[in-house]
C-alpha cells in the first residue's frame, strides 16, 4: 500500500482499525496491496536538481477569504439545490452500477487499480455525499411540494456528512435512507406504488453532474477524492483538488508518533512544529489538534495551489490562529526559526523517478509528479530535510519522516546516525500498521 493508493480508504474507520481488522482480507486496500509507495499528505514541493537547503526566498502567506465557489466545497458539504424522484435515482444507480461492473478486473490486472467491487463501494460513498435527504410523499402534502425549496430546517442546517453529525440530527440522509432505497431496489420499480416512486430526493449535485463525474471516475480513472472534492483523514474531511496530492492513510500514523513524543516530553507541546510540504494541510491540522494551546505550527510549501487548499482546510477546523502558512522550499522560509523548532513532520516526495511511470493511472495521470518524485533513489528530499533539521530543531526537538519503507527507511536512519558531529539520538525505524518499516523518528541532542 502506499502512495499509489489513491482512492480506497475507509471513510468512517480509523486507519489503525482498518489495518488491524478489515485490511487483512483486502476489503479496503487490496487494489494497491502490491505497491510499496506509501501516501503523502502533500501536493507540493517539486524535486530540485541540487539538494541544497535554501533554494528560494521565503514568503509569509496570509489566509485568503474563503471562496464560495462550488469547486472549492466538498460534495458532502454543498447545499441540497437539486431534486430527483426515487425512481430516477434508482435508474441512475443501476446505470452507474452497470458501468462499474463492466470494468471487472481489467484495471487491477493492468496496474493494480480498482476492480468492480471497489468501484461499487465508491459509488455508495458518492451517493452518501450527494444525497442530502429523502422526503416521502407522506411528508409532502401535494405534488407542489416537489417544486418548493427544501424545508427551512435543511436550509439552515450546515451541509456536513452524516458521519460528522450527532445521531439526533432530524434529517434522513443517504446512509439511513439507503436501507429504504435497497428495499425499493429488491422489490423492483414495477413493484412500487406511486407515492414511493415519487418520493423526493434532495441532491447536492444534479444527476447529470453525477453522471459526468462517474464517467470520469470509471472510464478516465480520475481519483475518487478529486471526484467528490474531499479526502477522509483521521477525524477530518479535507478539501482536495487536482494539483494537491491526496492524503494517504499511512500518514495518519505520524500524528500518533508525535503524540508519543509529546507524552514523554510535554514541553514540546508548547513549542513550534513545522510541517514541511503541507499540501492539503493534513499534517498541520493533525498536529495542531494535539498541541498545547500555546503550541503552534508553521506549514511550508512551494505551491500556491497547495497553500490555498491548506488554508481552506485549516480555516475549516478553526486552526488559522495556530497554523501559519509560509511559501518556500523546505527550510528556506524558516531562517528565523534556527534552533527554535520543537518538532518537524514531513512526508516528502520519495518515489524513485524510474518507478513513477508504473504507478496506477489514478496517480500517474492526475496527481502532481513533483509531490511524488524523490529523485533517482527517492531520497533526495529526505536527506535535505535531515540536514536542515540539525540547525532548525531545538535541543530535545523531534523529527518524524515518512519514507518509501524498507531499505529507504534504513538509509535515512543510517544517514541521521552518521551525520557529522552526531547531532541526533534515539533514531528509530517504525513500522506502519501494515507491518512495513515506514517511518523514521529521531531527537536532536
Amino acid at each position: 500500500m502506499g502512495r499509489g493508493c489513491s482512492f480506497l480508504f475507509s471513510r468512517s474507520c480509523s486507519v489503525a482499525s482498518v489495518y488491524k481488522g478489515l485490511s487483512a482480507n483486502g476489503v479496503f486496500f487490496r487494489p494497491y496491496a502490491g505497491l510499496r509507495f506509501p501516501g503523502t499528505a502533500k501536493a507540493r514541493l517539486c524535486r530540485h536538481s541540487s539538494p541544497t537547503l535554501h533554494l528560494q526566498c521565503s514568503t509569509s502567506v496570509s489566509y485568503p477569504e474563503r471562496r464560495e465557489s462550488i469547486a472549492c466545497v466538498p460534495l458532502s458539504e454543498r447545499a441540497a439545490e437539486y431534486r430527483s424522484s426515487v425512481k430516477d435515482l434508482l435508474k441512475w444507480r443501476e446505470w452507474a452500477q452497470g458501468m462499474a461492473m463492466s470494468v471487472g478486473d481489467k484495471y487491477l490486472l493492468a496496474d493494480g487499480g480498482p476492480n468492480s467491487n471497489d468501484l461499487l463501494r465508491e459509488l455508495e460513498w458518492m451517493l452518501e455525499d450527494a444525497v442530502s435527504h429523502i422526503l416521502s410523499l407522506s411528508m409532502a402534502s401535494s405534488s407542489e411540494d416537489y417544486q418548493k425549496p427544501p424545508p427551512k430546517i435543511f436550509q439552515e442546517r450546515p451541509c456536513v456528512p452524516l458521519r460528522m453529525q450527532e445521531e439526533t440530527t432530524p434529517v434522513l440522509q443517504y446512509r439511513d435512507a439507503s436501507e429504504f432505497v435497497k428495499t425499493l431496489k429488491r422489490r423492483g420499480i414495477k413493484g412500487l406504488d406511486v407515492s414511493e416512486l415519487q418520493s423526493v430526493v434532495y441532491l447536492r449535485a444534479s444527476l447529470e453532474e453525477l453522471s459526468n463525474l462517474w464517467v470520469e471516475r470509471v472510464h478516465r480513472r480520475r481519483p475518487f477524492q478529486y471526484i467528490v472534492s474531499s479526502a477522509h483523514w483521521r477525524d477530518f474531511v479535507l478539501f482536495v483538488k487536482e494539483g494537491v496530492l491526496i492524503p494517504r492513510p499511512e500518514t495518519e500514523q505520524m500524528i500518533d508518533l508525535a503524540q508519543e513524543v509529546i507524552n514523554a516530553h510535554p514541553v514540546l507541546s508548547e513549542g513550534v512544529w513545522a510541517d514541511l510540504g503541507t499540501g492539503s494541510g493534513a499534517l498541520s491540522i493533525g498536529i495542531a489538534s494535539i498541541l498545547h494551546p500555546q503550541g503552534s505550527v508553521v506549514a511550508v510549501d512551494t505551491s500556491e495551489e497547495a497553500l490555498f487548499v491548506a488554508s481552506i482546510n485549516i480555516q475549516k477546523y478553526g486552526f488559522q490562529d495556530k497554523v501559519k502558512l509560509r511559501k518556500g522550499s523546505w527550510f528556506s522560509p524558516l531562517e528565523d526559526m534556527k534552533g527554535k523548532l520543537a518538532g518537524i513532520l514531513s512526508n516528502p516526495p520519495y518515489i524513485p523517478s524510474s518507478h513513477i511511470p508504473a504507478l496506477q493511472a489514478e496517480v500517474a495521470l492526475y496527481e502532481p509528479r513533483c509531490a511524488l518524485d524523490g529523485g533517482e533513489h527517492g531520497i533526495d528530499d529526505l536527506f535535505v530535510i535531515c540536514k536542515g533539521a540539525t540547525w532548525a530543531l531545538q535541543s530535545g526537538g523531534c523529527i518524524i519522516l515518512e519514507t518509501n519503507g524498507g531499505d529507504q527507511a534504513e538509509s535515512v536512519g543510517c544517514f541521521l546516525e552518521r551525520m557529522q558531529s552526531a547531532p541526533f539520538c534515539n533514531v528509530e525505524l517504525i513500522k506502519d500498521y501494515a507491518g512495513v518499516v515506514r517511518f523514521v523518528r529521531a531527537c536532536r541532542k
